[in-house]
């Protein structure tokens, strides 16, 4: 038995612990691994007192707290209906260090972000798609960090934004979960009986990215 800790991944936390459970998984038949997330992102943003900018009133009312879990195993056989992980990727995106920033205060460690931000995710696509290399996407559940974020990434898979984000976006009607977010969008697209290979995909602090690549098994097939 053993516990992995991913302290202050924040939004990427659910991708990569996703990740992680898989990778500890390999070589063990039979094994199964809890992957928990919990975030209170509300109280992790706090700027400087003033007058209030236009970034901070968004964040303010953006972001939410939340839990949530998933057991990950590791089967012979998988059986129809089952979701089969089929690869894993996580990056770190080179020369994002200006996108989010940790702030070490004397009450507490918040953060906070610059331009960047809003354009490292669409740096990020080059990546995920060369990881993909061409393999067939027909759905994805993407990280609700934002409209932005949503459309560029199912524009950049090839998926109609509109059709493919709709879960995305419903989540995120309820605030950005931070590291549950990615979780949430994956029970809510699973909930639609999905069938063939998808994404789901986060984004977070770093400028880090995590990815699986998702089968729906439609008969009885090994694992």
């Amino acid at each position: 038995m053993e516990r992995i800790g991913l302290a202050t991944a924040a939004c990427v936390g659910g991708g990569h612990g996703l990740v992680h459970a898989v990778r500890s998984l390999r070589g063990r038949a039979g094994g199964r691994a809890l992957v928990v997330a919990a975030e209170d992102l509300s109280t992790l943003y706090n700027p400087a007192s003033g007058a209030p900018t236009m970034q901070a009133v968004l964040y303010g009312g953006l972001f939410g707290d939340a839990a949530g879990a998933v057991v990950v195993s590791s089967v012979g056989e998988a059986g129809a209906g089952d979701l089969v992980v089929e690869d894993v990727w996580e990056l770190v995106l080179p020369d994002s260090s200006d996108a989010y920033w940790g702030v070490v205060h004397e009450e507490d460690v918040f953060f906070d972000s610059g331009p960047e931000a809003t354009r490292a995710p669409g740096r990020v696509l080059p990546y995920l798609t060369g990881w993909l290399g061409g393999r067939a996407v027909d759905w994805a559940a993407v990280h609700p960090g934002g409209p932005g974020i949503i459309s560029g990434t199912l524009t950049g898979l090839g998926l109609d934004e509109e059709k493919a984000g709709e879960h995305a976006r419903a989540s995120l009607a309820g605030g950005n979960l931070g590291g549950v977010a990615v979780l949430d969008v994956l029970a809510r697209t699973l909930g639609d009986a999905v069938q063939g290979p998808g994404v789901a995909v986060g984004y977070g602090p770093g400028f880090t990215a995590a990815a699986l690549y998702l089968r729906r098994v439609t008969g009885p097939r090994s694992g």
